[in-house]
């Protein structure tokens, strides 16, 4: 398929991906504007989401952002009719609501959009979550999410991811780790994989158990067994706590020096700690139960070997503590983690794993610099977000820098 796009972040996107790029007679073309001679036509509408300040402020913001966003849709609507574009969708979405891809059952309208993609088309075709589902063997029944730049449609008893670009990474990552788990300790087995066009689509079965409401003490217990028998799977890896310093780096170099220094000191404090295999991204969204039981985790594209212990089980604590108190993870690290003794949880699974108490304040910090790594690997827009840089880098760090041993 030959693409045209205005935008160098997708550009790159699509070179990824293997995309043949035009600048005459595209089969697609993509941006804030189009012509009018590509067969399918996407205009792209990002609103700013508004960060910081006091909820009441965000939330008027947000509304009224959210009217221009429809209002601009209706306008590249009626753009694309007027260029001859027959058949013309409009899709608002905000991330609070899966992605509205249209040709299925109709969801809960959206809760304030400020993103829409306007699609025109002058033929009927599938769509590549459409081919994929089609190759997979499975028909889609229900609107799918989109999970840091996957594609994930639920079939009935199967789950289709399906990415394109860099997502695809995240696919082969899931893929490996369920090959080396799949069917054990509550990962789902795979079923299928291979490509549709651009994208690259796995199959895995579904497992049994809905998501908590709540992280009850008794399933906090079972996640503590669950997470130590995990631990002990693999211990061969190439995490690196230099590396993930780096990236952080990269987002934030005003505080390039600072970060190398905690990244060689958190490597040469932590050099005699186990290692082992880790979720990676281990919290109550990509946990199943029936009751207080652990039935399977799910959302295994970060998992691996090689892990310092305890980044599963303090990712699933600070989410809860940032769920229960509505803040940003870097405030709920800085409260909760970062200050007071070690919940009994902590004592129950470093006992268990024969480590000693006193790393966890390195611990955290490597967690933090973990997650953050992985944040801004993920989501391009993390380094441009002033308000996200200050929350979940600056403020964390000031209170890191001074947590670790060896100042």
């Amino acid at each position: 398929m030959r693409f045209r796009v205005t935008d160098a972040a997708l550009e790159q996107t699509l070179r990824f991906a293997g995309a043949e790029l035009v600048e005459e007679s595209p089969d697609m073309e993509i941006g804030s504007t189009v012509g009018s001679d590509a067969a399918c036509a996407v205009v792209v509408i990002l609103g700013v989401r508004p960060e910081g300040g006091q909820r009441l402020v965000r939330a008027a913001l947000r509304a009224a952002r959210s009217q221009q966003t429809r209002l601009r849709a209706a306008a590249a609507a009626r753009r694309l009719r007027a260029l001859g574009y027959p058949r013309v969708t409009k899709l608002l979405w905000a991330l609070d609501r899966p992605f509205p891809l249209s040709g299925l059952p109709p969801s809960e309208p959206p809760t304030l959009p400020v993103w829409a993609l306007v699609v025109g088309r002058r033929r009927a075709g599938p769509t590549v979550l459409e081919a994929a589902a089609e190759l997979a063997g499975v028909e889609l029944e229900q609107r799918p999410a989109v999970r840091q730049g996957v594609v994930v449609s639920f079939t009935g008893g199967a789950v289709l991811r399906v990415a394109l670009g860099p997502a695809q990474r995240q696919v082969e990552e899931q893929h490996a780790v369920l090959e080396r788990l799949g069917g054990t300790m509550f990962a789902p087995r795979l079923l299928g994989d291979g490509r549709a066009g651009l994208a690259r689509w796995t199959l895995e079965e579904r497992l049994p158990g809905e998501r908590p409401a709540a992280l009850t003490e008794a399933l906090r217990e079972k996640c503590v067994d669950y997470l130590v028998e995990l631990f002990r799977l693999e211990s061969d890896g190439d995490w690196d706590i230099r590396e993930r310093a780096a990236v952080v780096a990269a987002a934030a170099p005003g505080h390039a020096a600072e970060l190398a220094t905690l990244g060689d000191r958190l490597a040469r404090n932590l050099a005699a700690a186990p290692r082992g295999f880790a979720h990676g991204d281990f919290w109550s969204e990509n946990l199943l139960v029936d009751g207080d039981r652990l039935t399977g985790a799910v959302d295994w594209d970060y998992g691996g070997g090689g892990r310092p212990p305890a980044l599963d089980l303090l990712h699933l604590l600070v989410n809860e503590e940032r769920r229960r108190r509505h803040v940003d993870i870097g405030r709920a690290l800085v409260d909760y983690l970062f200050a007071g003794d070690p919940e009994p949880d902590v004592r129950n699974y470093f006992a268990r794993l024969d480590i000693d108490p006193a790393l966890l304040p390195d611990l955290s910090v490597a967690y933090w610099l973990d997650y953050v790594a992985r944040q801004l690997e993920l989501y391009a827009d993390r380094a441009a977000r002033p308000y996200w840089i200050e929350a979940n880098v600056d403020a964390v760090l000031r209170a890191a820098s001074s947590r670790i041993s060896g100042e």
